[in-house]
């Protein structure tokens, strides 16, 4: 940095990374500093430059046509007082010049005040015209280019391999944007409509418009693959291993479209044994030729398409996915060596423990060992900006800004000390929740679009297991008490207890299969529920230790339920399980067979 450049002003290095020249002028008129570039433009070195008054700047034969006439006077006091807009302005005045070297400048000179509002610097920034010219000829072959690119692209929409796609519809124009957007991707695509309307060529489109485009394209017609090789033909063979095999044996059609895409066309005339087959390969990456002892890895992207139709029914949650963190349970700091001995302790002695400021301090300065599991979770940030306190009563829609990183932020620590505080609230019952899906927006507008939606049902498959760290199976309560009771008609977040009984009783038991239950009518199931809708309630869950040799799952208590039956028979009052036992174990399809069955 130069000598006369003052203390305060330390973007020398930012300055010179400019493409425009720089000068700064201080109060006295004398040039404090210039950037790489103005001494490029000016033909000139710092020591011909730095330390000059305007006056004397401006005899310099290099930039005599150059500098503002109002600058060339011993100081600012000077200029201020003959110049109205100095003293007024505060947007930059623009200027042209004329280097002695024949470069033509335009500047633009910015006023920067002190508190009092005293002028204290100009900052004149100044460029070639010859380095606008040329940008706005880059700009314009730019535009050109783009334009040229949006003709091709608009061409290559409308034509793949060769072959002319025509279309009207509005319909078909969504249908090949969305096309477009999914070719870009890497996932597998499941194509349905009836014979003839352009299924394989879609197939087509995608694979060309795709990062895949330079590799094969395989196409698989699955109604004229005969059954008995239709193995053999997917998946190839060594040699030997069926009479007839080629002798050096041979490759698979799945194999042939490494690095590309295999599209499977009519799929549904594919036998399901071999369709269960398939999806082991789409899951595993893999394939193993008839007669081989080893598999193959392979890189392809799986379509198929099918004229039947395909039944997707979409399950959706009524709140968000969570993970609860608790001293009960699952917590971050349950690794750490610290933790171990306490890991078992009562938990009124474990409380005791952790409010112990040296065991707190060991707890947040310890790293976690691990480097699987959990352990994967809580050594993320991004971990802490989708966990949030739920107070009492729960609160599963919590407010976006009360996340841990935010609430840490403000505190102005680590989030593992926000956690700690937290989790110790509530004499150490408190919970927090990790939204692992369902809550990206921090909203619950998501949510009650796919539960509105007339195809979706109710469900949560993970209701049963990871039972120390979810507690959802009160997911059912929870949407007559939050969705139906608590967001009243003129909400609108209300659900209809209609809708909310249909697609949590009815729709569920169609989903599987089950048509003799699922609705108030003779002749149907008599699985009932009784409930006060006004007393219904969840409490918080609770750690408890009732599985085999002891295991832990958290448990959270209903009331509400003045009566449950099954099969017409009485199995709980008021919370209060009675001694009948009419259920058994149904299976899918059970059901409708049953029915058959008494009905003939």
């Amino acid at each position: 940095m130069v000598e006369h450049f003052p203390d305060e002003l330390t973007l020398a290095p930012f300055m010179n990374a400019l493409d425009v020249g720089v000068i700064i002028i201080d109060r006295t008129g004398t040039m404090v500093w210039a950037n790489d570039k103005l001494y490029q433009l000016a033909d000139l070195t710092p020591n011909q430059l730095v330390g000059l008054k305007t006056k004397e700047m401006a005899k310099l034969p290099a930039i005599r046509a150059s500098v503002n006439p109002q600058w060339v006077k011993d100081s600012f006091w000077e200029a201020a007082r003959e110049s109205g807009y100095i003293a007024e302005s505060t947007q930059p005045h623009y200027g042209y010049a004329r280097m002695e070297n024949g470069v033509q400048l335009l500047s633009a000179e910015h006023y920067i005040r002190d508190n009092a509002d005293r002028l204290r610097y100009i900052v004149l920034t100044v460029q070639a015209s010859t380095d606008l010219l040329t940008a706005r000829e880059k700009i314009g072959e730019l535009e050109q280019r783009t334009a040229l690119y949006q003709e091709q692209l608009s061409a290559l929409h409308t034509r793949v391999l060769g072959q002319d796609i025509v279309y009207q519809s509005e319909s078909l124009r969504r249908v090949f944007e969305r096309a477009l957007r999914l070719a870009r991707l890497e996932g597998n695509i499941f194509l349905t409509g009836e014979t003839g309307v352009g299924k394989s060529l879609l197939a087509q489109y995608i694979h060309t418009m795709s990062p895949r485009s330079s590799a094969p394209f395989i196409h698989v017609n699955c109604a004229s693959l005969p059954a008995s090789l239709i193995e053999a033909e997917l998946f190839g063979y060594t040699e030997g291993a069926f009479t007839g095999a080629k002798r050096k044996g041979r490759r698979g059609v799945i194999e042939m479209g490494q690095g590309g895409t295999v599209f499977f066309d009519e799929i549904g005339d594919m036998p399901v044994e071999m369709q269960a087959k398939l999806l082991t390969v789409l899951e595993d990456k893999e394939i193993r030729r008839l007669g081989a002892e080893r598999t193959v890895k392979i890189d392809v992207r799986f379509l198929a398409a099918t004229n039947s139709g395909a039944r997707i029914i979409p399950q959706v949650f009524a709140r968000p996915v969570t993970i609860l963190f608790s001293f009960q349970g699952e917590n971050p700091f349950q690794y750490l060596p610290s933790y171990a001995p306490l890991k078992d302790l009562p938990h009124a002695e474990k409380m005791q423990a952790l409010r112990n400021p040296d065991v707190r301090k060991r707890l947040l300065t310890e790293e976690d060992p691990n480097t699987a599991g959990m352990s994967i979770l809580y050594q993320q940030a991004s971990t802490w900006q989708m966990t949030y306190p739920m107070g009492q009563p729960l609160n599963y829609f919590p407010d976006g800004a009360n996340n841990v990183a935010t609430i840490a932020a403000r505190r102005g620590c680590n989030p593992r000390e926000v956690v700690y505080d937290l989790l110790l609230e509530d004499d150490g019952r408190a919970f927090l929740m990790y939204a692992i899906a369902g809550y990206a927006e921090q909203s619950r507008d998501p949510l009650y679009e796919m539960l509105t939606h007339p195809l979706t049902v109710m469900g949560g498959s993970d209701s049963g297991a990871h039972m120390r760290t979810i507690c959802d199976a009160s997911v059912q309560t929870f949407m007559l008490i939050d969705w139906v009771r608590d967001h009243t008609e003129d909400d609108p977040y209300h659900l209809p207890i209609e809708l909310v009984v249909k697609k949590q009783s009815r729709d569920t038991a169609r989903l599987f299969g089950m048509h003799d239950r699922g609705t108030l009518e003779l002749g149907m199931k008599a699985d009932l529920n009784l409930i006060d809708l006004g007393a219904l309630s969840i409490e918080k869950p609770e750690m408890i230790h009732d599985l085999p040799a002891e295991m832990p799952r958290l448990m959270q208590t209903a009331h509400g339920y003045v009566a449950s039956l099954v099969s017409g028979e009485v199995v709980q009052e008021n919370g209060e399980a009675t001694e009948a036992r009419p259920g058994k174990v149904v299976r899918s399809g059970e059901c409708a067979l049953q029915r058959q069955r008494t009905a003939t």
